[in-house]
């Protein structure tokens, strides 16, 4: 698996059935250059979605058929039919695709009713949109431009932690701005979807 100088790990996702997802983007963000590795039970490393450019959000539904998967520089959220027991994944569609106006997609959850929340970097918050209409439906506003990513916490999965940045940022900026780089813990109104352990 290729990480070294030039590439970073951008998320790091565990599974069941032992399977270990990290994604992939080069430093500079060169196109193509990003892939979605796994690691299984045997520690042998596989590719399994390449020429990406910046692989970030990952999150599986709850019966563990589906993934869904971020490319940000193409502002595209796909559904991947995943095969739980060899880890393969085929593309089923463009789930959600954001606007360039609403920000670019980042990490992302599923909450218990199936929705997808969505950091949005450089899009001031976090969304739960419909993966089949595409429709936003609701918004969390983030004092911060740089929403990087989010996650369902607490012991009932009813807390929502959401992380921003401060890349890229300048002084000014961040006057306007300085709870950037901050995290946040909110109460999104729904509880998150089972999430799954690794037994490596």
């Amino acid at each position: 698996m290729p990480i070294g100088k030039a590439t970073a790990a951008m998320m790091v996702v565990v599974i069941i059935w032992a399977w270990l997802w990290i994604s992939t983007t080069d430093l500079k963000h060169k196109k193509d250059a990003g892939a979605l590795y796994c690691i299984d039970k045997n520690l042998q490393v596989s590719e399994k979605l390449g020429k990406l450019s910046i692989s970030n959000g990952m999150a599986w539904t709850a019966d563990n058929k589906r993934l869904y998967h971020t490319d940000s520089v193409t502002g595209a959220i796909k559904s991947y039919l995943y095969d739980e027991r060899t880890g393969d994944l085929e593309f089923e569609c463009i789930a959600v695709q954001i606007s360039l106006e609403k920000g670019v997609p980042d990490g992302i959850a599923l909450d218990a009713e199936g929705k997808l929340w969505i950091a949005l970097w450089g899009g001031y918050g976090v969304g739960r949109f419909d993966v089949d209409s595409g429709e936003m439906l609701g918004f969390i506003d983030v004092p911060a431009p740089n929403v990087s990513s989010c996650a369902f916490v607490g012991d009932a999965l009813d807390q929502m932690i959401i992380t921003t940045a401060k890349k890229g940022m300048t002084e000014n900026d961040l006057k306007g701005f300085p709870e950037s780089g901050h995290i946040f813990i909110v109460e999104p109104g729904v509880t998150g979807a089972t999430v799954f352990n690794c037994v490596l």
